[in-house]
């Protein structure tokens, strides 16, 4: 018997922000589906996972949640796309040492719809992205969830993702290494690659120690960026391992590499730049 899913508090459309990218070559990752407002009007729907994850694929396969007549998830059905040529063309960052890759899923969408099927998703707005001046209220120690397939491993039955829980492990405020990544430490495994990782916090604001410690009031959610890679321990020393790439032998660290929310922002501009040239 189908059971609809409640969609109405913050951490139960979590779940539905991010989609199981499979590609076929083998590789599995996570991507998280982010809106972006067009100047004329409207806003457009993007996935967003890493380069690593779809570089050199020539297509893949989206699983998305299928809603009833209302518009509500249905928990036992999922529909998973084949996508290939256009449906299938990834848009990277302009920098190299960024891992983020962008695609728009317009034509996937349209695609089920035309089959007779209606999709249900959750998307990660700009209101939700962590602004500069923002970083200020944080403090250099939060907990973050990482929602995704790690491991591969999720409810296939209803395709829902699993969720992790863990702390920054490097102040947000400050870019780690003058780049623009933070650390979080949390545990990361294959198929965790692009994964959303978000600042969650239920009880409310914390102020900072200059004015005052307080909380309550409304519930923080931002969307802090998505997990690239982790550091794993070998006999050699530290490696920097691609969570779709892991050594078995090897021990990883369970510190994850999280690429910011506004290289995920410059990515989806580089795909729409690219659009109107």
């Amino acid at each position: 018997m189908a059971i609809m899913m409640r969609t109405d508090t913050i951490a139960s459309r979590l779940l539905f922000t991010t989609l199981r990218i499979a590609t076929d070559d083998g590789r599995v990752g996570t991507g998280v589906i982010c809106s972006y407002p067009f100047s004329e009007g409207g806003e457009g729907s993007f996935l967003v996972t890493n380069k690593h994850v779809v570089t050199d694929s020539l297509h893949g396969a989206l699983t998305f949640s299928l809603a009833d007549a209302n518009g509500q998830p249905v928990s036992d059905h999922s529909y998973k796309l084949h996508c290939r040529e256009k449906a299938w063309q990834w848009t990277g960052h302009p920098d190299a040492e960024v891992d983020v890759a962008a695609i728009s899923i317009k034509l996937a969408v349209d695609n089920i719809r035309r089959q007779g099927h209606n999709v249900y998703y959750c998307t990660v707005s700009r209101d939700l992205v962590l602004m500069d001046e923002q970083t200020r209220d944080m403090d250099a120690v939060e907990e973050v969830w990482m929602v995704g397939y790690p491991n591969g491993i999720y409810d296939q039955v209803n395709n829902l993702p699993v969720v992790r829980r863990g702390i920054t492990a490097t102040p947000y405020a400050v870019d780690y290494e003058a780049k623009p990544r933070f650390l979080i430490d949390a545990s990361v495994f294959p198929g965790s690659s692009g994964s959303p990782v978000y600042l969650y916090d239920p009880l409310g604001m914390r102020r900072r120690a200059d004015s005052g410690l307080s909380f309550g009031g409304a519930p923080r959610v931002f969307f802090l960026g998505i997990l690239g890679s982790g550091y794993q321990r070998t006999n050699g020393g530290l490696l920097l391992a691609q969570p779709t790439n892991v050594v078995v032998s090897s021990e990883m660290l369970d510190l994850g590499i999280v690429h910011k929310a506004r290289t995920v922002i410059e990515t989806i501009e580089h795909l729409l730049e690219l659009e109107q040239n």
